[in-house]
């Protein structure tokens, strides 16, 4: 009977500090708000100082901004997200896209609506990510061609 109580009290006393403490933040799903893909506006090579093309990947407390600069595309071009569920965030038809993302990585994948315009121009494109769970992941940009074009490691608390 004393085995049995002291077995009971100290599973109690286990329970009780699992739930006060806290486990791990349960996973989300990270997320893009239409409002947080920016596009700039079509720029000369006159209007730049470096036509190299580039990526930067910032973390902001729980977000990350992805940064891509010198895209050189047709004048009116549209520029955006494609979710893991195929949807474009330029087409507005959605509140916010989910990436697609596990425990340890988070794939972001740009898409384009090209004109036929036969002006050429460099643009730039950021967008934030939020809704991201703590962790260390491997973060991919994926081109508009579904292309790998660069990864970096990120750390999110």
């Amino acid at each position: 009977m004393k085995l049995k109580t002291l077995f009971f009290a100290a599973a109690a006393l286990a329970c009780t500090a699992l739930v006060s403490c806290g486990g791990a933040e349960s996973y989300k799903t990270p997320l893009v708000y239409p409002s947080d893909v920016s596009q700039s506006a079509c720029m000369s090579e006159e209007d730049i100082e470096n036509t190299e093309e580039s990526y930067e990947v910032l973390v902001s407390g729980k977000d990350i901004i992805v940064k891509h600069y010198n895209i050189q595309a047709p004048k009116n071009t549209t520029m955006g997200i494609l979710d893991r569920e195929g949807n474009l965030s330029f087409e507005n038809k959605y509140n916010y896209f989910y990436l697609e993302a596990g425990d340890h990585f988070i794939s972001f994948q740009e898409a384009f609506r090209y004109s036929s315009s036969d002006e050429m121009c460099y643009y730039n494109l950021a967008t934030r990510v939020t809704h991201i769970s703590g962790g260390i992941y491997d973060f991919m940009i994926f081109n508009d061609k579904n292309e790998l074009v660069y990864s970096k490691e990120v750390r999110i608390r």
